[in-house]
């Protein structure tokens, strides 16, 4: 079994949270998101859209990243912005840019919803802004909540 990397470095004064690469960890990011969003006095929206987009994407992660028996980690960091909060996600599973995944095609009749597919949908409509970049053996993904 190959070692995980070296966590990415921490910002200066951001909030962070390193989870392991299993659904438990779920728990715990909610409780951080809490956390954050008292932190950076998020108005209830904002901090719904942060708890959404980062359970969201970390389920994604867990589920998609990262073989079963592969070391996992997941790192949350946040740090402040002008009238927010910015999260940048990291995570070291294979390259994979959830921007350059297609939205989903409307539907007009319930028949036609399919499970599936809709979360980086969902990512997009709640965050103000969101980028993703490869470091090194880290996927990053960075936005701030809407809010």
């Amino acid at each position: 079994m190959s070692q995980a990397p070296a966590l990415p470095p921490q910002p200066p004064g951001a909030e962070r949270c390193v989870l392991n690469g299993d659904y438990s960890a779920l728990a715990n990011l909610a409780t951080w998101c809490a956390r954050v969003a008292d932190t950076y006095q998020l108005t209830p929206r904002g901090a719904h859209a942060l708890d959404l987009c980062l359970c969201e994407l970390a389920a994604n992660i867990i589920e998609y990243a990262y073989p079963a028996a592969a070391p996992a980690a997941i790192v949350v960091d946040a740090t402040p912005a002008t009238d927010t909060v910015e999260v940048t996600l990291w995570n070291a599973g294979p390259a994979f840019n959830p921007l350059e995944h297609a939205a989903p095609p409307a539907v007009t009749e319930l028949s036609e919803v399919r499970i599936g597919g809709l979360g980086i949908d969902l990512v997009r409509k709640f965050t103000r802004q969101l980028g993703y970049a490869r470091v090194g053996a880290w996927n990053r993904l960075r936005f701030s909540p809407a809010g």
